[in-house]
């Protein structure tokens, strides 16, 4: 009767599977000594709390950037007290040391970003090195959000949802847009439906308004078919979104989005890449936001009122100016001779202006922390001196093989003359290439520094990405899943390449955690 196919053996197969995976998740970041934490909350399709974990450290085999999944857990309360609870009741479970923390990554809710009373300054408080980034894909997902109060802006993206939900909610509507593309579009085109937007995915947020105005052609020939030759609820549905993106404040605004989404999709993608330092990451926003600047005054506007207005023409209006009256309440009143001059003063202006302003107010904090050790990546030494690292050299000086001031500055000195001597384009840029070009036995306490700066989270994109696997994983027809199992199979989902590296001695390890406990046939090979 020992047949060990029954659904309680399974779980232990994978609560097995999920200790073996945690413990050398734990043996990796103990060798690597310094690592980072990585955490966000969600509900379930059983509308539980999900608090996922993850962890950032250096693997000190291959010198790489590793974030790996730690655990999921429930949580009663979303409180900071009960979170942060939590988080250390984990770590003790995996046997790892807070005062080894040297950063944590969350979103910006109260809960976990609270001055003196959130998640970060608890920790803060009892292990003073842990510095808390607040993660910078969310950051900029709010400078889009905020930046979007200007009405018309808001308004086209409302229109762009409506025109996604009319055509995904309907098999008829989805083959005739297909149809429509199909028609309307060259033979290159690969792509045969929208993207919709979504709050969570940003950027598929940026990709969907470049496929909007890709297939837009192709919309407008949908809803004049549908304007027509249906029901007649689908037909005044059709006409009234016909009749919005025909609207010229809709064409300006989308042609804007386009323009800027252009221009922040690299950057969406890249802030959430494992290997990005805090340093790069910053210097790659402030590029952005240099470029946005630059927008203002290079006659970007013309070129895009110029693609609005070739819109136009294909949705058979033209871009004019609205009524304007001596007293406006309700709409911009700004003086101008021309539609160019009239929405580039009312839309385009005000709307680039508010994202320059939440890049330079919700970047800040990122920048003043990657300043303390960034005079060490080989790029930037030459431009620097041995008091640039003097407030990082206190602060992180139990860390440091050598705190002496005599020796952090002969050792900064033969740093900074090695990279000298070689053009900067042979020079590393980021934290990790500079730490693979270390050598730890004659620079050991740089080693150290770029060590930290490296392990420093940049975002909390590690946790969305559980979140999408364990939507997966646990969908209505396994809603009473337990989050045990769900924790192990996210782990064989998420860190398969440990299961794969141990293999055969993956295997042999379950087979002994398995037999440690008494059966009715035993476990002997």
């Amino acid at each position: 009767n020992a047949t060990y196919i029954i659904w309680n053996l399974q779980n232990q197969i994978n609560v097995a599977i999920d200790s073996i995976i945690r413990q050398t998740i734990s043996s990796e970041v103990k060798k690597s000594r310094f690592f980072t934490l990585i955490a966000d909350e969600t509900m379930d399709c059983a509308t539980q709390s999900q608090f996922s974990m993850c962890l950032r450290y250096v693997d000190m085999d291959d010198l790489h950037i590793r974030e790996r999944f730690l655990c999921f857990s429930e949580l009663s309360s979303t409180c900071a007290e009960n979170i942060s609870e939590n988080i250390l009741n984990i770590l003790k479970d995996n046997d790892l040391d807070g005062n080894l923390l040297r950063g944590q990554a969350y979103d910006g809710c109260s809960a976990m970003s609270r001055e003196f009373n959130g998640v970060q300054a608890k920790f803060k408080n009892a292990y003073p090195k842990a510095l808390y980034v607040h993660c910078l894909s969310h950051q900029l997902n709010l400078c889009l959000t905020h930046a979007s109060t200007v009405h018309q802006i808001r308004n086209a993206i409302g229109v762009i949802t409506e025109v996604g939900n009319f055509f995904s909610k309907s098999p008829k509507r989805s083959n005739q847009l297909a149809l429509s593309i199909k028609e309307n579009t060259d033979d290159d085109v690969l792509v045969r439906k929208l993207k919709t937007l979504c709050v969570t995915r940003w950027v598929e947020s940026h990709v969907a308004v470049l496929r909007f105005i890709e297939l837009f052609p192709a919309l407008l020939h949908a809803m004049n078919y549908f304007s027509i030759n249906d029901d007649s609820k689908t037909s005044s549905k059709a006409s009234t979104l016909l009749t919005s993106l025909s609207s010229s404040e809709f064409l300006i605004s989308i042609a804007i989005l386009s323009k800027t989404s252009a221009l922040i999709l690299p950057l969406s993608e890249a802030l959430q890449s494992v290997d990005l330092d805090l340093h790069f990451a910053v210097e790659n926003v402030e590029e952005v936001k240099e470029q946005l600047e630059a927008m203002c005054t290079d006659g970007s506007f013309a070129v895009i009122h110029a693609n609005a207005c070739s819109m136009a023409i294909l949705a058979g209006s033209e871009i004019k100016l609205p009524r304007i009256l001596p007293r406006q309440l309700h709409r911009g009143n700004v003086p101008s001779e021309n539609s160019l001059e009239y929405y580039n003063r009312n839309i385009f202006l005000p709307y680039i202006d508010y994202l320059i302003m939440q890049f330079k107010s919700r970047f800040a904090d990122g920048r003043n922390t990657a300043l303390k050790l960034q005079c060490l990546i080989p790029k930037y030494s030459s431009m620097s001196s041995f008091p640039d690292i003097m407030e990082a050299a206190q602060f992180y000086a139990d860390d440091l093989h050598e705190s002496s001031c005599e020796v952090l500055e002969a050792e900064f000195n033969r740093w900074t003359s090695k990279w000298t001597k070689l053009p900067i384009s042979q020079r590393p840029t980021s934290a990790i290439e500079s730490l693979r070009s270390c050598n730890r036995l004659f620079f050991p306490n740089i080693f150290v520094f770029l060590h930290i700066f490296a392990t420093i989270p940049v975002t909390s994109a590690s946790s969305e990405r559980s979140f999408s696997t364990q939507r997966r994983l646990k969908t209505y027809l396994r809603s009473t899943m337990k989050t045990s199992r769900l924790s192990g199979l996210t782990h064989m989902t998420m860190n398969r390449d440990i299961t794969i590296t141990h293999q055969q001695d993956g295997v042999d390890k379950i087979v002994d955690e398995l037999a440690k406990s008494k059966r009715k046939l035993n476990f002997c090979l």
